[in-house]
């Protein structure tokens, strides 16, 4: 399997130059096609990230995970959740070693956010290595990113179901979906198949977590110009699952 092909094709529709092969400037070039607001999509989901990141320490999360959160771009999701507590942590898990080499290169010199080795879907090995790293004893709150669309619904079910048995009560795992047509299409190109947001939830639910209605992205920030698709129409949707 390809650990970094995902991370570079998001770095190519984030507007990076530094990682894509010609073949991820191929598959950007024709998910752009299939969903031409796609790139804007992406940025949207960063900064979702990011806000709910912020959300989450200012409720007592004293360690927020960011799954595949890929290459680095722009601002670092967790800068704002660390300039609002003194206190929470922050880890950037990746399997593959040239995405978390570059992701410790850019958190030198920030003492609360770590690269880690490691995926979302291995729920028992990432939070021992968070906890080692100084994480508290929780809540956390987990992102599985756009990641989850990488794996079948097989195994996302059963990773789900390690978060539910696992974490802290009170932490809580955040999952997105690409959705209608154009995130169908994403993630095929991404090397992955389309979850349809029920599934997420169903996931979530044989987990013993419990599921908030799904949110839109675009939530967000300003809404851009022309941007009239409605709700699940190719956007991004994320599920919150919070640990009872």
């Amino acid at each position: 399997m390809d650990t970094t092909a995902l991370a570079r094709l998001l770095d190519k529709l984030r507007g990076g130059t530094c990682w894509a092969l010609e073949a991820d400037r191929q598959a950007a070039e024709a998910a752009t096609r299939a969903w031409p607001r796609l790139p804007h999509a992406i940025r949207r989901h960063d900064r979702f990230r990011s806000a709910i990141a912020l959300d989450a320490v200012r409720r007592g999360i004293t360690a927020v995970v960011f799954g595949a959160a890929g290459f680095p771009s722009g601002d670092p999701p967790h800068r704002a959740a660390a300039a609002a507590s003194p206190s929470a942590r922050y880890f950037y898990p990746d399997p593959d070693e040239a995405v978390a080499g570059q992701r410790a290169l850019s958190l030198i010199g920030d003492p609360r956010a770590l690269a880690i080795p490691g995926t979302i879907g291995d729920a028992a090995g990432l939070l021992a290595r968070i906890r080692n790293a100084g994480a508290g004893a929780g809540p956390y709150q987990v992102q599985w990113g756009l990641a989850a669309m990488a794996v079948d619904g097989e195994q996302a079910a059963a990773a789900a179901a390690w978060w539910g048995k696992l974490l802290p009560s009170g932490s809580e795992l955040v999952i997105a979906v690409p959705a209608g047509p154009g995130g169908r299409m994403l993630a095929e190109i991404a090397g992955g198949r389309a979850h349809a947001p029920a599934d997420v939830l169903s996931w979530c639910a044989g987990a013993g977590l419990d599921a908030e209605a799904l949110a839109d992205v675009r939530a967000h920030g300003p809404q851009p110009a022309g941007n009239r698709a409605p709700l699940g129409a190719d956007t991004i949707m994320a599920v919150t699952a919070r640990k009872p």
